[in-house]
């Protein structure tokens, strides 16, 4: 039983340490950006980040008089 629990968690231990080659291996060192209103594709047809345009949407400067 013990054998199979270490076994589990080795084996975990060596998926993450996968995962995150790249993050460790990379010259940046950082996560990758996956905000929508940084991607170019999606700047590109026009999608921004839903928070900006949630503000943009409530921008009350017209109702500033």
């Amino acid at each position: 039983m013990i054998t199979l629990i270490l076994i589990s968690v080795l084996l975990l231990a060596v998926c993450f340490l996968a995962l995150g080659v790249k993050i460790f291996f990379h010259h940046s060192h950082k996560f990758p950006e996956t905000s929508a209103g940084h991607s170019p594709a999606l700047r590109k047809c026009g999608i921004r980040c839903p928070h900006a345009e949630e503000e943009a949407k409530n921008d009350c400067s017209a109702c500033a008089d």
